[in-house]
C-alpha cells in the first residue's frame, strides 16, 4: 500500500483554482473594475499562487526522492528515468514556445 500525504495534493489543488480564478478573472473583468482597490488587493495575493505551486510541486518531488537518494547518485535504472522525465518536460517547454513549429519567427501573422 502507497503512502501518500494528502495535504500536498490539497495544496497544489488549491493553487491551481486560485492560479485558473486569476486568470478568468484578469481576462473577463472590464478595465474600470481592474483599477478598484479591491482588485488591486487581489493581484498583490495572486502573485503567490505561482510560487505557491512551485513550492509544494518541490516538496513532493524531495517527499518522493529523498528515499532513493543512493539510486539517483550513481548511473543507474531509476537516475535514466528521472532524466528522460526531465528531458521530456524540458523539450515540451522549448517545442511549444517555437512559432508555428519554425525557428525563425513569423512577423507576417494573421490578424483578427
Amino acid at each position: 500500500m502507497k503512502f501518500r500525504l494528502r495535504f500536498i495534493d490539497v495544496f497544489r489543488g488549491l493553487a491551481i483554482v486560485l492560479m485558473l480564478h486569476g486568470h478568468t478573472a484578469d481576462a473577463l473583468l472590464s478595465p474600470d473594475e481592474k483599477t478598484s482597490l479591491a482588485f488591486q488587493l487581489y493581484t498583490i495575493f495572486r502573485g503567490f499562487t505561482a510560487p505557491m505551486f512551485l513550492f509544494i510541486s518541490g516538496f513532493a518531488f524531495a517527499i518522493t526522492t529523498i528515499k532513493y537518494v543512493e539510486d539517483y547518485l550513481k548511473f543507474s535504472q531509476k537516475f535514466l528515468k528521472r532524466i528522460r522525465k526531465f528531458l521530456f518536460i524540458t523539450l515540451l517547454g522549448y517545442f511549444l514556445h517555437l512559432p508555428y513549429l519554425s525557428l525563425k519567427k513569423n512577423n507576417n501573422r494573421v490578424k483578427f
